[in-house]
């Protein structure tokens, strides 16, 4: 049995993209945490009920909403933080995962939501097994 094949069908085929790395130093990931105007909801989360508030995990962030009206709830902010799936809120504090890391954030002023502590490398998840040469900086 022999088999053979047009080396010139080329035309038959397509060449798609299907996914392009977002690139970024560890340093300008970590900087990109910050809290913004209120954004729409994309694909919601977990969702938190905290006092006259509920917090909706999103793609890459927390909406905050404010429910001291229940009839009409009305969002307040948006907590951008890169590769976020998971929040949990106690004590005036959200803790929310952003990649390897974990941000605290102190919400006993809803007004004035801030990033008080960053615990870096405390997750696993995203074990890439980088060679530490490939984990350059240039910041």
């Amino acid at each position: 049995m022999a088999l053979s094949c047009d080396k010139n069908d080329d035309a038959d085929y397509e060449f798609v993209q299907v996914a392009t790395p977002q690139l970024m130093s560890k340093t300008a990931f970590r900087s990109a945490v910050k809290v913004t105007v209120p954004e729409p909801i994309k694909e919601a989360g977990k969702i938190y009920a905290y006092k006259d508030y509920i917090f909706i995990g999103d793609l890459d962030g927390v909406h905050v909403i404010d429910n001291s009206n229940p009839a009409s709830p009305r969002a307040i902010k948006f907590i951008e933080i890169p590769i976020n799936e998971d929040i949990s809120v106690k004590d005036n504090f959200l803790y929310a995962d952003s990649g390897t890391d974990l941000v605290v954030f102190d919400i006993s002023n809803i007004n004035t939501v801030s990033l008080v502590e960053r615990l870096k490398d405390v997750f696993n998840v995203y074990n890439y097994n980088i060679p530490v040469e490939a984990d350059v900086d240039p910041s």
